[in-house]
């Protein structure tokens, strides 16, 4: 006979593998509903979504001809993967996570384990900014995503949101949008060598520049009014908190 007991609280497919060596034809129905979810022979195949749910009782019944056993089981806790992976499906965005990566949880988890370590002068950030592309889709998987599988990126995640990723080289509009930079007031990340900056108004008129042959910090504040932001060799600027 089969000591019920000892299967409540186990995951379906563990007490089910250990059922079916019994020899017993089983039974997986919903404890709430009362509804068949599977029937498995004593040789059948497990079901993969079997994990999905534990034990809430066991009725058994062996007799000279058959062996039964009906496995009554409820909903287990979805593991934090699984809970991304369902809230992106619910939410429609699986199509944003491409044919590389089996579920949206792999995705958010390799992508995690890349801006832990990302690339020399390459900011958690801007590695996890790359990964988005301006894609709204897939900014929504990040949003669901990290907060529940590596909160240590939290900060990177906002930093995106906020719009204050750090940048290079380059000749930057003020305002919002791609390819834009908020007014504020920046700093370089590192030290830097031969960095030239410049703030032009909306006309091109220089209000303000500098060249430096060596600076351990720069800062610039950048005005509403001000129309454009042009840096080169100066590293990477982010926006001052």
């Amino acid at each position: 006979m089969i000591d019920t007991a000892k299967y409540v609280g186990v995951t379906a497919n563990t007490a089910v593998a250990q059922i079916q060596k019994l020899g017993y034809y089983v039974y997986v129905t919903h404890a709430t509903k009362k509804s068949n979810l599977f029937q498995i022979s004593t040789t059948g195949t497990l079901p993969e979504s079997l994990n999905k749910w534990v034990v809430s009782s066991i009725e058994a019944n062996r007799s000279t001809y058959s062996s039964t056993a009906t496995v009554w089981v409820k909903p287990g806790e979805l593991t934090p993967a699984e809970k991304v992976d369902e809230a992106v499906q619910t939410a429609g965005l699986n199509s944003a996570v491409g044919t590389t990566y089996r579920t949206a949880s792999a995705w958010v988890l390799d992508v995690c384990k890349s801006m832990t370590t990302p690339a020399q002068y390459v900011t958690a950030s801007e590695f996890l900014q790359g990964q988005i592309n301006e894609d709204a889709k897939r900014l929504e998987i990040f949003k669901i995503g990290i907060p529940l599988l590596c909160t240590e990126h939290q900060g990177a995640l906002n930093e995106v949101l906020e719009g204050n990723v750090p940048f290079g080289s380059g000749t930057y509009e003020i305002g919002t949008g791609k390819g834009k930079i908020k007014p504020g007031k920046y700093r370089t990340l590192f030290s830097v060598d031969d960095c030239y900056w410049e703030r032009t108004r909306p006309d091109g008129e220089i209000i303000d520049n500098n060249f430096a042959t060596h600076a351990q910090s720069i800062t610039v504040t950048i005005a509403p009014t001000d129309g454009s932001f042009t840096t080169q060799r100066c590293g990477k600027w982010q926006l001052v908190k």
